[in-house]
């Protein structure tokens, strides 16, 4: 009890230019001891916003789903540089780099006791595929096919050798299903019918209040889960979600996205210190930003597109929603990585810069250039999670310097992800999270045709070239120049869709109470919550 078992990977090599920190479980996964866990009790944690969607393939919001189902491949919820096997007991690189062979654990089974089988997995990376999403297929733009070669053998083949597939497999959403069920219509969007073969079982669902899961007795982990259940309650409301913790009604929240500010974040830290601790996850972290709508006038004219991002103010937004030491300027990719800009170039780009005299009246003669002289009226989505609504306040009051009248459009979470999707909205505030730290998930977000974020189908041929040119690029200092063209392009606002407001460390709130947890590299990987336990309070 307490220990990982050990899961040995005969091989699993990184391949040059893509995670420098990440070390894969090339041979027997650690095995790692907690001090004496307790197994037993119920979790209670907080969630901000209803789930979009209970389909892991479809949702935009994973943390309601993941402990549900099981994966190929995860990162190690105690060591966050690893990637280790899940449902993959083991697996093969083929020496070129291109051909992934996975054997999978012979004790997988389904909660209703069927066992997991390599055709589930073929059949769910396809209809991964199939469904366009792209949190669920960044692995796949690098896969040529894949096929079952045996009862629980699957064989992946890369069209190149590609150091983000394995990392981009290894994220939560990347989920398999069971095909027997989804393959046979049954509607898992009735939390009631779900079947998966992860560490909890739905018992409850009370739209609008609370989701419980318990203990999945034939999850194929010995000793896993620990605790017997978990519930997450839903807060939506920041005042009441502060009073929660202090209460300790609840112990944690369900992902590292509260609904609370930085600013908020940092006086619970003080409030609650020797009772909760507030884990920072560090960059890339978050992308909070502005998308337009390129198919709305006058928002289909590129220099209407770039007057709108010289006349935000980003430091100002720092200033109110996040503080300088969790956030830097919200540059097409995060600055001081190895793909991005040091920060003190970024501070002199037009649009970055202060003071902004200069930007705002190049805004006002690109605004006149393209017929709209005096502004236009235009309007933005907030959905009613986090500070997007105050964030869409901030940014009405920055256009209206330069004419534009911005109407805010406040909807219900799910509500809003709905009208994204049906491409109903003249722009949109959201922060989001970046799958894993590589350039490929900034990129997978925002900036390619299909990113999770180009709700309008924006694309820019340059940009295009040059995501191609550096996914071949293994060499990194090589993926690095190309990277800098391709942002150099995104800055140059000929043709660029998303308004980058700042880049901020997530924050994670815990009780100390919670044991297990290690603060994860992204808030889109270990979500299953296997390995939490409580200390007695």
């Amino acid at each position: 009890m307490g220990r990982w078992e050990s899961v040995t990977t005969r091989r699993g090599v990184l391949r040059a230019g893509g995670m420098a920190a990440l070390a894969l479980a090339g041979g027997t996964r650690a095995i790692r001891a907690w001090a004496q866990p307790r197994p037993g009790g119920t979790l209670p944690m907080a969630a901000f916003a209803e789930p979009d969607s209970w389909d892991p393939h479809k949702a935009s919001l994973i943390m309601y789903t993941s402990q549900l189902y099981s994966q190929l491949v995860e990162w190690d919820p105690v060591n966050p540089d690893r990637i280790v096997g899940d449902l993959a007991e083991s697996w093969q690189v083929s020496d070129n780099g291109t051909v992934y062979t996975f054997k999978l654990h012979e004790h997988a089974k389904w909660s209703d006791g069927r066992p997991v089988t390599a055709e589930d997995v073929v059949f769910s990376l396809t209809r991964m595929k199939e469904s366009g999403k792209p949190r669920a297929t960044a692995w796949a733009v690098y896969a040529e096919g894949w096929e079952a070669t045996g009862p629980a053998t699957v064989r992946i083949k890369l069209k190149a050798p590609a150091a983000a597939f394995l990392p981009f497999l290894a994220v939560d959403y990347v989920k398999i299903m069971p095909k027997h069920v989804v393959g046979a219509g049954v509607d898992i969007e009735r939390p009631e019918n779900i079947v998966g073969s992860g560490p909890f079982k739905v018992s409850k669902w009370t739209k609008g209040d609370s989701y419980e899961a318990v203990r999945n007795p034939l999850y194929f982990k010995k000793g896993y889960p620990v605790l017997d259940g978990i519930r997450q309650f839903l807060i939506r409301d920041k005042s009441t979600l502060i009073a929660a913790y202090k209460a300790e009604r609840i112990l944690m929240q369900n992902s590292s996205f509260s609904g609370l500010s930085v600013q908020d974040h940092l006086a619970l830290k003080e409030d609650l210190k020797g009772k909760f601790t507030v884990h920072v996850l560090g960059f890339p972290g978050s992308n909070a930003g502005i998308f337009l709508n390129v198919k709305r006038k006058p928002l289909d004219d590129p220099r209407v597109r770039k007057a709108l991002h010289l006349a935000t103010d980003r430091q100002a937004m720092i200033k109110l929603f996040a503080a300088d030491d969790v956030a830097v300027l919200g540059t097409p990719f995060p600055p001081d990585t190895w793909y991005g800009q040091p920060s003190k170039e970024a501070a002199k780009l037009p649009g970055y810069r202060q003071p902004k005299d200069a930007d705002i009246a190049e805004a006002k003669r690109l605004l006149a250039e393209a017929g709209v002289p005096n502004g236009f009226k235009t309007s933005i989505l907030a959905r009613r999670v986090f500070v997007y609504p105050d964030l869409a306040t901030v940014w009405k009051q920055q256009m209206a310097r330069i004419g534009v009248d911005v109407e805010i459009n406040a909807m219900e979470s799910a509500a809003g992800l709905s009208a994204y999707s049906e491409g109903n909205f003249d722009s949109g505030v959201i922060i989001s999270a970046v799958l894993i730290d590589e350039p490929e998930a900034v990129i997978a977000d925002a900036f390619r045709v299909g990113a999770v974020r180009n709700y309008a189908g924006w694309s820019n041929g340059e940009v295009e070239r040059l995501v191609g040119l550096q996914r071949a690029e293994l060499n990194r200092a090589r993926r690095s120049q190309i990277l800098r063209q391709l942002e150099d392009e995104l800055l140059s606002w000929k043709n660029n869709h998303w308004i980058g407001l700042y880049w901020a460390a997530e924050q994670w709130v815990l009780h100390d109470r919670v044991r297990g947890f290690v603060p994860p590299r992204s808030g889109a990987t270990t979500l299953k919550n296997e390995h939490y336990w409580l200390a007695q309070g």
